[in-house]
């Protein structure tokens, strides 16, 4: 018999806590009612009908709704709600949309709903729901792992699912003490909704047998009466009118059920089972793990549970890979990182879909390492474009302003029209999180209308098809990016563990590099390069070149390099490693990218094919500004000697190089060159910027954040100035900096610098940049022979390795 969870906690001097002695009194007292059940007594159906009148009259909820609540059919009810517009449905009715949409991980549109519930409590002045609403703020920043936005949002929230918010994001933060102090006094309780949080808690803080205890303790039946186990038990007993139905949150909009004030075990948790197998598995209990893994997977309804679903099945994924069992753990981990992907394609916004990445790399890590080991060189490489979080690729993407050359503008935009709307059908069935159920047929067919809208693209446009594709690039999709003559350079890490992947050819080769100190050895080169006094950098250089370049070198034909850095190596200038035989800019031509998939989307832009025909430019140089000390007068010599070059160009010096003379000039130029200063911002990338001259109330400043909402359509930019290379490296590996801000906005390639650059080589390297660029060089082939032209006359690479080409290799 189940017990009724009536006190918080133990009484004192007892030998038997009160709820349990209620138990029996409850069984005494249900021989008196009328409505006996298996799962209970009077005592606690007369507090669960209590609960549901209380619900159905504060929040409009129906019989329909409860009943949907009841057998946790979550998608059933977001089905029937997102029938009815949002202004029809009550603050209760539609506050529980939000959270079934939240629980499904269908972020936009659940951020959407919270949003449209903060303007009616703002309106009515409706404190109470002011509250929810940002503590549901607060549950979307945890689940997409920004926890110093979740933090913030429960700011003078003492609720106890506010608390439990707050200890868990601090656990997450490395904090763990803060988490242990919240969990010990969480676990002096024994009603199921604190039980459950102090045993996360110690869970997050690294402490599974304390969990364990929690969980398995006797007296508080946890996981005895609210684990899957229980479903199974009650299995023939039938649907009971009693089944209380899953919490959908932690800040009491709906506190009957899932560890509830009322909560009576309801007939199944899917969180506590989780956290019980998560647990087992990280204390050598193998054996249990995988049964309650097993368990959770086959309970029909698990797909609505979005961040269980994943997480089981990378469990039990890595749990088979220890066994031996490399073919059934790879397709466990397959599926895990498919549903990542879902969830994350719902996230609107660009920080939360680069956060929600967070804990998923060692998924994707566990994956590549997987297929390396059977050989599937060509699988690892598309896992680890699926492994980076893909803002950049999502947002070329998400613009559809492509400008195919093999196909009509009206027919392309038809096209992709189809293509939008089976992917809309796809989404609606796809969100209802049905795991084989009746309406798997639906999503089937949906996915079989966006293959065929993909197929149709395919074969009338092969230069879009790649671009809209519903699914991951395939191989021959990421290597048809290579120039004939140039070799491609993947750099993965799983872990310590560093991989190479070598493409030429529609071939790929794994180079294994091992262990290496990575971050340590690029600390060491940075050190070196930063000061144009060190004498050190040529030992750097090499050791660095020794650990992560030599041996590819010997794999890598070709006089081109394509290189596409991962973690850590994306902050230094490969020009300047020596991987045997002096530094690479004396035996190959460089370009980089941020991934493959990157270049992929931006190969058929109108970048490519717009303005270049007269091949004048916008040059920009020595924007006047307010502050002091800011005059480049070798910057203003820099853009007068490329306008020489280029006498079509449009020149803009001192105070006619404004923001405004940039955005109207600049559009559609062949090539954009900017010599002026530029600041990286670290704690904000979004806000690193370019500084350009002000005028009237316009402080002349170029964020990130503008270049998103631009188009300049342009072959090639140049920024010299200094440190517009560097950008934040998220632990998706996607970059957050200005080279991303051009990229968007439609710049094929984009010249940036790593440090602030000195004017006498600046100015030497970009004359002979420009000068081979006129003569027909491509944009790769001409830095090389600036840089070489520099290095000549200033040896140390401070001075001639700060600049890169990231991104397409352009001619003008």
């Amino acid at each position: 018999m189940t017990p009724v969870t009536l006190f918080a906690s133990r009484p004192a001097g007892r030998g038997t806590p009160l709820f349990r002695r209620l138990t029996l009194l409850g069984s005494l007292l249900g021989l008196l009612g009328a409505t006996l059940s298996g799962c209970g007594g009077g005592v606690m159906a007369v507090n669960y009908v209590a609960s549901q009148s209380e619900l159905k009259a504060s929040a409009n909820l129906s019989d329909g709704d409860l009943a949907d609540l009841r057998d946790g059919r979550l998608t059933a009810l977001r089905e029937r709600y997102d029938q009815v517009p949002a202004d029809r449905l009550s603050d209760g009715q539609l506050s529980l949309l939000c959270d079934v949409r939240l629980k499904l991980q269908d972020f936009g549109r659940a951020q959407l709903c919270n949003e449209t519930l903060a303007v009616r409590a703002a309106r009515n002045g409706d404190a109470a729901l002011i509250g929810k609403v940002r503590g549901r703020r607060a549950l979307f920043a945890l689940a997409q792992q920004r926890y110093g936005d979740a933090v913030a949002e429960l700011e003078g929230n003492q609720s106890e699912g506010a608390r439990y918010v707050r200890a868990l994001a601090q656990a997450r933060l490395g904090k763990t003490a803060e988490a242990r102090d919240a969990a010990a006094l969480l676990g002096k309780q024994f009603k199921p909704r604190p039980v459950f949080y102090a045993a996360s808690l110690y869970a997050a803080a690294g402490d599974c047998g304390q969990s364990l205890r929690l969980l398995e303790d006797p007296e508080r039946r946890l996981l005895a009466d609210y684990g899957l186990t229980a479903l199974s038990e009650r299995a023939d007993a039938g649907p009971s009118k009693n089944k209380a139905p899953f919490r959908l949150d932690v800040f009491d909009d709906f506190s009957y059920g899932w560890f509830g004030g009322f909560s009576f075990a309801p007939a199944a948790n899917v969180y506590v089972e989780m956290l019980a197998a998560q647990c087992m598995a990280e204390t050598g209990r193998t054996a249990m793990a995988v049964d309650r893994l097993n368990r959770l997977l086959a309970f029909p309804d698990l797909p609505a549970y979005r961040d269980v679903h994943w997480a089981a099945m990378y469990r039990l994924g890595r749990l088979r890979q220890q066994a031996g069992d490399r073919d059934g753990a790879l397709s466990l981990l397959h599926s895990a990182a498919e549903v990542v992907e879902q969830s994350r394609a719902t996230i609107l916004s660009e920080n939360g879909r680069i956060a929600f990445a967070l804990d998923k790399q060692q998924l994707y890590g566990d994956l590549v390492d997987g297929l390396l080991r059977q050989g599937r060189q060509e699988q690892a490489l598309e896992v680890v474009e699926r492994a980076k979080s893909r803002v950049l690729v999502d947002m070329l993407s998400s613009r559809r302003d492509f400008a195919p050359d093999d196909l009509p503008v009206g027919e392309a935009r038809q096209l992709l029209a189809q293509l939008d709307e089976a992917q809309a059908s796809f989404s609606t069935v796809a969100l209802r999180g049905d795991g084989g159920g009746a309406d798997s047929g639906g999503a089937d067919a949906a996915l079989s209308a966006i293959r065929a809208a993909n197929g149709r693209i395919r074969s009338r446009s092969p230069s879009l098809a790649p671009l809209v594709s519903a699914v991951p690039f395939r191989f021959a999709e990421l290597t048809a990016v290579l120039q004939p003559g140039e070799a491609g350079v993947v750099y993965y890490n799983v872990g310590d563990h560093w991989y190479a992947f070598v493409l030429s050819a529609g071939t790929a080769r794994t180079v294994d590099l091992g262990t290496p100190p990575v971050r340590k050895l690029v600390l060491q080169f940075l050190k070196q390069l930063s000061d144009p006094a060190s004498t050190g950098y040529s030992a750097a250089a090499r050791a660095l070149g020794d650990a992560v370049l030599a041996p590819v070198l010997t794999a890598a034909s070709g006089q081109k390099l394509l290189i596409i850095p991962h973690g850590p190596l994306h902050y230094i200038p490969f020009a300047a490693i020596d991987g045997a035989g002096g530094p690479l800019v004396t035996q190959r031509a460089i370009r980089m990218a941020p991934s493959l998939s990157a270049l992929i989307a931006t190969r058929s832009r109108p970048a490519m094919m717009v303005g270049t025909a007269d091949r004048r430019g916008a040059i920009f140089g020595n924007p006047a500004r307010r502050e002091a000390g800011l005059d480049l007068p070798g910057a203003e010599a820099e853009a007068q000697a490329i306008a020489h070059i280029y006498p079509k160009s449009d020149l803009f010096l001192r105070s006619q190089a404004t923001l405004g003379q940039f955005r109207s000039a600049a559009q559609g130029k062949a090539f954009i060159h900017i010599a002026a200063h530029g600041l990286f911002q670290p704690a904000d990338p979004l806000s690193s910027r370019l500084l350009f001259s002000p005028s009237g109330d316009n402080s002349g400043d170029l964020t990130v954040g503008d270049l998103y909402s631009m188009r300049l359509d342009s072959a090639l930019a140049v920024l010299s100035a200094c440190q517009t290379g560097l950008s934040d490296v998220s632990p998706g590996d996607d970059l957050i900096g200005l080279v991303r801000g051009f990229m968007f906005s439609g710049v094929g390639g984009v010249v940036a610098t790593y440090w602030n650059v000195a004017d006498e080589s600046t100015a030497l390297l970009m004359q002979t940049f420009y000068s081979r660029l006129k003569s027909g060089a491509s944009a790769q082939e001409a830095l090389q022979a600036g840089q070489t032209a520099v290095r000549q006359r200033f040896p140390h690479p401070f001075y001639w390795a700060p600049f890169a080409l990231m991104g397409a290799d352009a001619r003008l």
